[in-house]
């Protein structure tokens, strides 16, 4: 395996199958427009990047950094690549690229939610690959959600900056306050 990572931005060769691959990966509520994220890309408030085993595109991360944090906003790994050592390898690699903490959110993983086990696996894919509980959640669009991270432990006020650098006051009224745990 031989994992590279190219900006889409640059190199759009791929877009719409990572394009298809959003759409397929991430429920509506949880998915921001595609343009937006391009747009932020193109203004160096994020990084969306496509994920290549060689020359074949295997799926695509988009991260945020601000100052010493980088936040993984969405990874997916195309369905007939899944289960084949891409997702933890594309995380050592992040973790080599980013030698500073970094944070992702999962949804919360309870017994009541329908698809508990689904969330129990995603959860215990990014604890084998070192990523540890903050203890931390928020709602967001009316999702709740908690927080992984990998490195030096920060405080939660350090996530809300990075996302104040990204969206700017649309993040206020994104994130439900008035519901974190």
């Amino acid at each position: 395996m031989k994992l590279i990572l190219k900006n889409i931005i640059t190199d759009q060769h791929d877009f719409d199958k990572i394009d298809q691959l959003y759409q397929r990966a991430f429920p509506d509520n949880e998915r921001a427009p595609i343009d937006t994220l391009l747009e932020k890309a193109k203004e160096g408030k994020g990084e969306f990047l496509g994920i290549y085993d060689d020359q074949c595109w295997v799926g695509f991360v988009y991260v945020i950094t601000y100052q010493q944090l980088s936040y993984i906003l969405y990874l997916a790994i195309d369905e007939q690549y899944r289960y084949h050592g891409y997702g933890s390898a594309l995380l050592q690699k992040m973790q080599k690229r980013y030698d500073h903490t970094i944070m992702l959110c999962i949804e919360e993983v309870a017994p009541h939610y329908e698809n508990y086990e689904q969330r129990v696996k995603r959860k215990q894919f990014y604890m084998k690959n070192g990523f540890q509980d903050m203890n931390f959640y928020f709602y967001e669009y009316k999702v709740r959600y908690e927080m992984l991270y990998y490195g030096q432990y920060m405080e939660s006020r350090y996530f809300d900056e990075l996302m104040y650098f990204f969206a700017g006051e649309q993040y206020k009224e994104i994130r439900e306050d008035d519901d974190v745990a």
